[in-house]
């Protein structure tokens, strides 16, 4: 399993499809038969079209249930985002 995202400061630069195609081009490097692609509500609004012009599909569409990364410790409890809901101070 693999990530793929930029940082703030790198959207709208142009980099995103290229990097993009560069991770297809090297999952492909190796012996594999197959390769998705998991995009979420708390992607940038234009992923899943890169995605689908880099050549992904949608296969299904799915709700999932996933414990807070805040409270779990992945990420800051200082991270805010507006489709997060805020975290008590406790």
């Amino acid at each position: 399993m693999c990530y793929f995202g930029l940082i703030p400061e790198f959207i709208g630069r142009g980099l995103g499809p290229f990097l993009l195609r560069a991770a297809i081009d090297r999952a492909w490097s190796r012996p594999i038969g197959r390769l998705w692609v998991h995009t979420r509500r708390f992607d940038h609004p234009k992923a899943l079209g890169h995605y689908q012009r880099a050549g992904f599909v949608v296969y299904s569409r799915q709700k999932l249930r996933f414990e807070d990364p805040r409270i779990t410790g992945i990420l800051p409890r200082t991270l805010t985002h507006p489709l997060l809901p805020p975290l008590d101070k406790a």
